[in-house]
């Protein structure tokens, strides 16, 4: 699963697309998502939509609709170019 996160990521699928393409709830996919900024997979590289007080933060906890627009980092590509079954602390 982390894969195809990774991979609807590098081919900017909407996170709203993307969790309907995995059968997943749109919390649930932005907790993995944070999961994977925290572990160095993804990177926040702006933000997009109404809000421009949040300070770019990964979710906007103020009911603005703004949100993350994000990039795999050199480790995020190495993970979907290799077939790793690698866990993420």
């Amino acid at each position: 699963m982390l894969k195809a996160i990774l991979t609807g990521i590098s081919k900017q699928t909407t996170t709203d697309a993307l969790a309907r393409e995995l059968g997943l709830k749109r919390s649930t996919l932005m907790a993995i998502v944070e999961s994977l900024v925290d572990t160095g997979y993804l990177e926040v590289v702006g933000m997009q939509g109404s809000c421009s007080g949040c300070g770019g933060s990964v979710s906007c906890s103020d009911g603005h609709s703004c949100y993350g627009v994000y990039a795999l980092t050199l480790e995020g590509e190495r993970f979907i170019s290799q077939n790793l079954t690698k866990t993420i602390p």
